[in-house]
């Protein structure tokens, strides 16, 4: 069991499971609150902007077969908010990369409380 999400699932899209050079993007909206945490992980490239200003991008470096969760803590946030996941996946063997099949997985989350996730509900 990972401990680290919630109710987040690995996703990606379907049909662009086997193509090469993919882009995608998630956004959430989301209220002002209090001790807001973003969770992420990824076997795809990503980077996570909050607002429009970028706050991270990944993924964290593992062993081959394992993959790292980063924890944002979101601070200074407007009443309204929106946080932009912008996933870019290769599908190619290069220097830094394996080809293996793409995934991302997150959850917004205010203490225990999900606000969002990647799941396919």
């Amino acid at each position: 069991m990972n401990k680290c999400f919630v109710n987040a699932l690995p996703v990606f899209s379907k049909e662009h499971l086997k193509i090469v050079n993919v882009s995608l993007l998630f956004k959430i909206d989301f209220l002002k609150e209090e001790n807001i945490s973003f969770f992420i992980a990824g076997e795809s490239e990503f980077q996570i902007f909050l607002n429009g200003k970028l706050i991270g991008y990944g993924p964290a470096r593992g062993a081959h077969g394992y993959h790292r969760v980063d924890k944002y803590d979101l601070h200074n946030l407007e009443d309204n908010n929106r946080l932009v996941i912008l996933i870019a996946s290769y599908r190619a063997h290069t220097f830094d990369r394996v080809n293996q099949s793409p995934f991302i997985q997150f959850e917004l989350r205010n203490d225990n409380h999900v606000i969002a996730s990647s799941n396919l509900d």
